[in-house]
């Protein structure tokens, strides 16, 4: 047996990339993710998923086609500075 070490995958663009967000649940939240998904040209749907277990966060999905991994890291970063988003997965 050998060891080979740990390589990641080399992504092929374009490629789905599966977006979510998990932030405050404000009843604006969606609304305002739909907007700077707008912005970035996003014409997907914001899809709102599962409330936390204290119903303080909510999660909120997204599927983007990317086409560099520029791009794929500019939506992640616009996502991340909306105001109540508490992490991007």
């Amino acid at each position: 047996m050998t060891n080979q070490p740990n390589q990641n995958p080399e992504v092929k663009y374009p490629a789905l990339c599966h977006y979510r967000i998990i932030a405050i649940d404000h009843p604006n939240m969606k609304f305002v993710i739909e907007t700077v998904s707008m912005n970035l040209g996003i014409t997907a749907p914001v899809v709102p998923g599962r409330k936390s277990a204290g119903f303080k966060y909510r999660s909120f999905g997204i599927e983007v086609v990317v086409h560099s991994k520029e791009q794929m890291e500019r939506f992640d970063q616009e996502f991340r500075n909306i105001e109540g988003v508490k992490m991007v997965l």
